[in-house]
């Protein structure tokens, strides 16, 4: 089931709302807090290929969906493949957060967004030797709030939600404008 953004804005029925969300403890870095897209629930976005595995993310948490939850109580990120039903954790959600490593995308240039890393995902082979999943929950400076899209190679994933939250505006306190259409 794809996240649809259409179905909050529904809800919402306001081109612009003002979601004060309860703070989740891990979710902000540098003055940027993504609490408001931890309340939207599981993000998910379908691989294209043979197996059109779902990948599932819970920015700040851990995982709704059932597979991914049965494949680990932690999971905050989780490939699923339809064929036979495996699940894949991409990485856990510990300690309300602390585990996590937070950095700019770019260095040097912080204004086109934040992301943080997921620790300890499951094993991966793909590399032909042992190692495992690694995830990184990206958010990219947008004008608006878009679909999470996928890059994935080997071992490593990389989940890319545009926000307007992660432009340097959305840094100043106060700034809670999540803005849909």
């Amino acid at each position: 089931m794809r996240r649809s953004l259409l179905l909050a804005a529904l809800l919402c029925a306001l081109v612009a709302i003002d979601i004060r969300a309860a703070a989740v403890p891990g979710c902000s870095w540098n003055g940027y807090d993504f609490s408001s897209l931890s309340a939207l629930g599981d993000w998910s976005v379908v691989e294209p290929g043979y197996d059109q595995a779902e990948h599932f993310v819970r920015v700040c948490g851990v995982l709704a969906q059932p597979a991914c939850r049965q494949a680990d109580s932690t999971s905050a990120a989780c490939r699923l493949q339809q064929r036979s039903a495996q699940c894949d954790v991409g990485g856990r959600w510990l300690q309300d957060g602390r585990d996590v490593q937070w950095s700019f995308l770019d260095p040097r240039s912080p204004s086109l967004g934040v992301q943080y890393e997921l620790d300890m995902g499951g094993a991966c082979t793909a590399t032909g030797r042992y190692s495992t999943f690694l995830s990184r929950v990206q958010f990219a400076c947008a004008p608006k709030l878009a679909d999470m899209t996928l890059s994935a190679w080997l071992c490593d994933r990389n989940y890319t939600i545009p926000t307007p939250l992660a432009c340097p505006s959305a840094a100043s306190p106060g700034a809670t404008l999540l803005a849909l259409d």
